[in-house]
């Protein structure tokens, strides 16, 4: 699950395909939709029928998403692939692996 990565890709390919800009026009709605999609995610996830890779250059993002994870109270296949951000030894702590740029 990627959040944000091809913002201006995506809204020049509905320009020229001529469909709804598929990019939300808020900070606030992408937050909301990125994390109600999480659960989503994660609640499949926690009955064997997902597995997820979070990626994001967004620490709230991030944060949320750790704090979901350890909110499941299972071990859950979960990768996260962080960039420019500033939560690294919570990944340390916790002997979780962590990937970063």
């Amino acid at each position: 699950m990627v959040r944000g990565a091809y913002m201006e890709q995506e809204r020049e390919r509905a320009s020229t395909l001529g469909y709804e800009d598929p990019v939300h026009p808020s900070y606030e709605g992408t937050s909301r939709c990125y994390n109600e999609v999480l659960n989503a995610i994660l609640e499949e996830t926690k009955r064997g029928r997902a597995n997820v890779m979070v990626a994001s250059h967004n620490e709230e993002s991030v944060r949320f998403a750790v704090r979901r994870y350890i909110d499941c109270l299972v071990l859950l296949p979960v990768c996260f692939l962080i960039t420019k951000c500033h939560i690294f030894m919570c990944f340390v702590r916790r002997n979780w692996v962590l990937i970063t740029d």
